[in-house]
């Protein structure tokens, strides 16, 4: 984050998020560390393997470049996740690992569709010529939970631009199951 107003409205968005999410009995977690995110993923019934995006056994994922949002019922299950992670296209090494995890996401969609997994990526056939990306996936609800009005529980809103510009971000890449 670059200024002051930046931290925030980063800190009134998670505030209002954070309200939204106990109003209808969860509670949220927010972290940055990714080995402990992967591993409570492992053991969510009916879903497939963490994304490698956030993987730290194969992603360059940490507490300065990512951070994750878990929320438990009251019963301490966990009925959804989301996470965020950035990357410097600056640095053409980093570019070709964001856009390789991308290509190998795409070239396994037909799996994903198999688990009711949706993706939306509206700049696909364009390349980043530098700067900073947000990409924004593993976002999952319960199906308890569905239908709503929790959708504004996403950090990065896709109806609210200026959200993502609050976490200091210039893209939005949204990859999440249904």
């Amino acid at each position: 984050m670059t200024s002051v107003t930046s931290a925030l409205n980063a800190a009134r968005l998670i505030s209002a998020i954070d309200s939204l999410a106990l109003e209808e009995g969860m509670e949220l977690t927010i972290g940055t560390d990714f080995e402990t995110y992967a591993e409570l993923r492992r053991y969510q019934e009916g879903r497939g393997p963490v994304s490698t995006m956030f993987d730290p056994a194969v992603a360059d994922v940490n507490e300065m470049n990512g951070f994750w949002v878990l929320g438990r019922n009251t019963a301490g299950d966990i009925v959804h996740t989301q996470a965020v992670r950035s990357f410097d296209m600056n640095d053409e090494a980093t570019a070709r690992r964001f856009y390789g995890n991308l290509d190998s996401y795409f070239s396994k969609v037909h799996d994903a569709d198999a688990l009711g997994a949706r993706c939306a990526f509206p700049m696909m056939q364009q390349r980043i010529q530098g700067g900073k990306v947000c990409y924004h996936g593993e976002i999952w609800l319960s199906r308890e939970y569905r239908g709503r009005g929790l959708s504004a529980l996403s950090v990065t809103a896709p109806s609210d631009g200026a959200r993502l510009r609050a976490l200091g971000a210039g893209l939005h890449v949204r990859i999440g199951a249904g």
